[in-house]
């Protein structure tokens, strides 16, 4: 299939909100012969032991769908880098599908009982389609997102330079990159707070609420380059680090990555377990360290030239004579 990018990338927005307002509908369209208020939890024995009101549930169902495509809708217009619109829009896509799909089994199942009491829990077959539906559709939703055009550039090493620091010299190198899911993870936070505000649900206000300080925490991400080595730092906090000391840095190249080539975007690999590690922000420059060992570990960051060049100039410092 061949659709041109500009449609694509509307019909990628539009999946999420369209499929809430299929969760909606089928409740909407049982509405007089649902119990009110609907059971929305189930104990032991599949049990009803919870209910909420029809409307809530409608509401969250319309909430996500609204998050969902807001989502997808911020990743398409801030990158062309088609794996992390692949990543936003699958995400959000399984998020609104199972809302959804829970709507639509209420709706299936609760029709015609005098009570939410009378209701009875998901038989395992129910369980694999609830949650069946919603990873296919989020496999699927990647896959047309790998459609749009975009560059699987090859990781190309850079050549080996220095900055030129003379050896009475000091200085220090930082960058600050901003990571491009976390705004997903702020959103689903959200949609989690707002859910839980709906329903007086305190599980979902303290799930949204460790959702967000995650998203704050993993925000943004700080490479620094000096007399300690090579340093990553995640958040407000700093946490958590990833350092490479001096003794431990054979070079320092500059590098095009792409995330495709390393697994993804995010923190990808293991420098101890599989010899080779990345934080994946973006595709572009990076700066690759070969560390002592032929292990390796690479950043994406702006200016990684400056950086790599004044590790390289810190590191010949270590070397004996």
């Amino acid at each position: 299939m061949n659709i041109a990018p500009a449609p694509l990338r509307r019909i990628l927005v539009a999946l999420p909100i369209a499929t809430a307002a299929v969760g909606c509908a089928a409740l909407w369209a049982r509405w007089t012969q649902l119990p009110e208020p609907i059971a929305s939890h189930f104990g032991s024995g599949n049990v009803a032991d919870g209910s909420m009101s029809r409307r809530t549930l409608l509401i969250i169902v319309g909430i996500v769908g609204v998050v969902g495509s807001a989502t997808v809708a911020v990743a398409v217009r801030r990158t062309r880098e088609r794996s992390i619109i692949a990543a936003a829009s699958a995400f959000a896509m399984f998020i609104v599908s199972l809302f959804s799909a829970i709507a639509v089994w209420t709706a299936l199942t609760q029709t015609g009982i005098e009570s939410w009491r009378d209701a009875g829990g998901p038989s395992a077959l129910a369980m694999l389609a609830v949650l069946g539906v919603p990873t296919a559709a989020a496999v699927a939703v990647s896959a047309l997102a790998l459609q749009l055009p975009g560059s699987d550039g090859r990781e190309v090493r850079g050549s080996v330079a220095r900055l030129g620091l003379a050896s009475s010299e000091s200085a220090v190198w930082t960058c600050r990159m901003v990571v491009p899911w976390a705004w997903t993870l702020a959103a689903l936070g959200a949609a989690l707070v707002i859910a839980g505000v709906a329903t007086s649900t305190a599980m979902l206000l303290a799930t949204g609420g460790i959702v967000l300080v995650l998203s704050v925490e993993f925000w943004t991400v700080r490479v620094i380059v000096d007399r300690h080595g090579l340093t990553i730092r995640w958040g407000p906090l700093g946490l958590p680090r990833t350092r490479f000391p001096l003794d431990r840095v054979a070079s320092a190249t500059v590098i095009d990555v792409r995330p495709g080539e390393w697994g993804g975007w995010g923190y990808r690999g293991s420098v101890k377990v599989f010899g080779r590690a990345a934080v994946v922000l973006r595709a572009g420059t990076s700066i690759r360290v070969d560390l002592v060992g032929g292990r390796a570990f690479a950043v994406t960051v702006d200016d990684a030239e400056t950086g790599a060049r004044l590790l390289n100039d810190l590191t010949a410092r270590t070397e004996p004579g």
